[in-house]
C-alpha cells in the first residue's frame, strides 16, 4: 500500500509518495548514476524546493531572472545565500549589474574570476 504524506510548504498544495511504486525508480536512478539516492518529487514546486535547499551554501550569491515561475521564488525562499540579484529579460546588457553586485558582495566570489 502506497503512503500518501502532506507537505507543508508554501505555494500549491504538494503531495509526496512513499512507497514501492516510488522507491523502485529512485534506486533505479541512483544505480545508474553511481549516487547513494535519487529522490524523486511529484511536483515541479517540491523539486524547486529541494534544489534550493540541498545545493547553494550562505558563501553563494544568486542571480535569476526577474519574472521566473513562482514555484522557483518559493525554492528561493528556502535558500542559505544572502546575496540575491535579479534581472530583466531579454537584455543581455541588464545581467551585468546583478553579477557584478552579486560578486562584490561575496569575498569568496569577488576572488573568483568572472567568466
Amino acid at each position: 500500500m502506497v503512503e500518501i504524506k502532506q507537505q507543508k510548504l508554501e505555494g500549491s498544495a504538494r503531495i509526496c509518495f512513499r512507497g514501492p511504486p516510488i522507491e523502485e525508480p529512485e534506486h533505479k536512478v541512483a544505480d545508474c548514476h553511481g549516487a547513494e539516492t535519487a529522490p524523486l518529487v511529484v511536483k515541479g514546486g517540491m523539486a524547486s524546493s529541494a534544489i534550493f535547499l540541498a545545493i547553494p551554501h550562505a558563501c553563494d550569491g544568486l542571480v535569476f531572472g526577474k519574472f521566473i515561475h513562482a514555484s522557483v521564488h518559493d525554492g528561493m525562499k528556502h535558500n542559505l545565500v544572502s546575496c540575491q540579484k535579479s534581472f530583466r529579460y531579454n537584455n543581455i546588457g541588464l545581467t551585468r549589474k546583478p553579477l557584478e553586485g552579486t560578486r562584490n558582495s561575496q569575498q569568496l566570489l569577488s576572488e573568483s574570476p568572472m567568466v
